[in-house]
């Protein structure tokens, strides 16, 4: 499953297989035991990863995507992180310091950004009141966010996505937004209320 496409043909899960291993890496220099759900190119189901999680009981558990197909482009960057809607303290504040640290990284490049009409943080709900991603739905009981951390179909995004600068800047914001929520009280940014979708 290469997940969302870029213009180039780029495939999201190298996207984001390149991104963890760069979180990663950051983490692990400050001594923090990361482990990935996937360490290569190859097809792991969404339960496989949260019962890795859930047997695991870490401190945090962040799946990281790109996105597509965003409705509008904006002169800021479109990042959309969700957390579980049960965990209203842990889940929520994980997805808003890993929001901010990814904006702030994300902001000094001089391009018109894709954007959909509610991003930010938010809890996404399905038809039964449930966590809408199966990620977060059956990690319950570990801290879990799903970060949509930029628009791998918009051109201007996608060119930056190609560049393991890009990827390692990425990364890097990641690891900086799980760091502070493992050793600071920081409430994080972005909470937009439920998504609208």
């Amino acid at each position: 499953d290469p997940g969302t496409v870029g213009p180039t043909g780029t495939k999201e899960a190298a996207v984001n297989l390149a991104v963890a291993q760069a979180a990663a890496a950051q983490l692990e220099a400050f001594g923090v035991k990361v482990v990935l759900t996937r360490t290569a190119d190859y097809y792991s189901t969404l339960a496989s990863r949260a019962r890795i999680a859930t047997s695991l009981a870490p401190n945090a558990f962040v799946s990281i995507h790109h996105n597509g197909a965003p409705d509008h482009v904006e002169d800021r960057p479109g990042t959309e992180v969700y957390y579980q809607a049960d965990d209203e303290r842990s889940s929520k504040r994980l997805a808003g310091l890993i929001y901010e640290e990814v904006t702030i990284a994300l902001a000094p490049q001089k391009i018109l950004w894709g954007w959909y009409a509610d991003a930010g943080v938010k809890a996404r709900l399905n038809d039964q009141g449930r966590d809408y991603y199966g990620i977060l739905r059956n990690a319950a009981g570990v801290p879990s966010a799903l970060a949509e951390l930029s628009y791998l179909t918009d051109a201007a995004e996608g060119a930056l996505l190609n560049t393991p600068e890009f990827q390692k800047l990425e990364g890097a914001a990641v690891a900086r937004g799980i760091l502070r929520y493992l050793t600071t009280d920081d409430p994080g940014s972005g909470f937009v209320g439920a998504s609208k979708r």
